[in-house]
């Protein structure tokens, strides 16, 4: 799919037998082989690998006082990536919940989920906390305390049409992280641990997700290149910067500082690493 203008801006990294293939004006591409003579360029859709429950249904039984609502989310099992919520499941049920007066769930399985996330509505803002877990399609809430430090997973796809494709992609700490989209040149969005085209938050935000950096320069400075080192390494039009975790942290969305360290500037040319 690269014509002429795409070939003199390609971007790639490599992981194994996948590369991850970025231009100006097209979405990011993946590149897996196979075999001696088996290539498959597929484009990138952002997103967790396993599907979201459907079919969710609360049942309450006892006085209908108060109102509930649930999402189910389904965990991967052979890669922990969580899926986004469910569609909520409403119910009128007794105000207090117990052994007695509760609100049964079912729900339909997911293929390849190796456990489910229920969470319940509350604590404002239509947030909602982990009261369980279970590895059948089904759960009963008997008054559980919901953490709402544990909230569910939040689509974002932030490269989604013209001027939005990022142009420049590097790992950094088992992270996948794109780039110096037209719009935003100098933003940098690291995908979730380990999931590489998976960009989701949650709220509140948890270690593990996907974490979005705008380098504050004093005027527009698209980042150039990148290149993994103890930290990450960043060229841009006007410096060179490192992207990293504060204080020694691991990078991650709850721990992120970015430093200015020169102000030589950078063409738009990959990196080398010296021999």
């Amino acid at each position: 799919p690269f014509d002429g203008d795409h070939i003199w801006n390609l971007r790639h990294c490599r992981s194994g037998d996948v590369m991850y293939l970025v231009a100006r004006n097209m979405s990011p591409c993946r590149l897996m082989r196979y075999g001696h003579a088996d290539w498959r360029l597929e484009v990138m859709r952002f997103g967790p690998c396993v599907a979201a429950p459907e079919n969710v249904v609360a049942t309450p039984s006892g006085p209908a006082e108060r109102s509930y609502a649930y999402v189910i989310t389904a965990v991967a099992g052979d890669s922990e990536e969580e899926s986004l919520p469910s569609e909520e499941a409403q119910c009128w049920a007794a105000a207090t919940l117990n052994t007695s007066n509760l609100v049964s769930l079912t729900w339909q399985a997911v293929p390849g989920a190796r456990e489910y996330r229920v969470f319940r509505g509350g604590g404002g803002s239509g947030s909602f906390g982990l009261i369980g877990r279970s590895v059948g399609t089904s759960y009963v809430d008997r008054g559980q305390t919901a953490d709402y430090a544990c909230g569910v997973p939040e689509a974002r796809d932030p490269f989604n049409g013209s001027g939005a494709y990022p142009a420049v992609v590097q790992f950094y700490q088992q992270r996948l992280c794109f780039a110096a989209s037209d719009k935003a040149p100098q933003t940098i969005w690291a995908g979730r641990t380990g999931n590489y085209d998976n960009l989701n938050v949650s709220y509140p935000l948890q270690s593990d997700d996907s974490c979005t950096v705008t380098l504050a320069a004093d005027r527009v400075n698209a980042v150039r290149w990148m290149m993994p080192a103890g930290k990450l390494l960043i060229g841009t039009v006007d410096g060179e910067w490192t992207l990293s975790g504060a204080g020694g942290e691991p990078f991650s969305a709850l721990s992120c500082e970015a430093q200015r360290h020169s102000s030589w500037g950078s063409a738009d040319l990959p990196a080398l690493t010296p021999a």
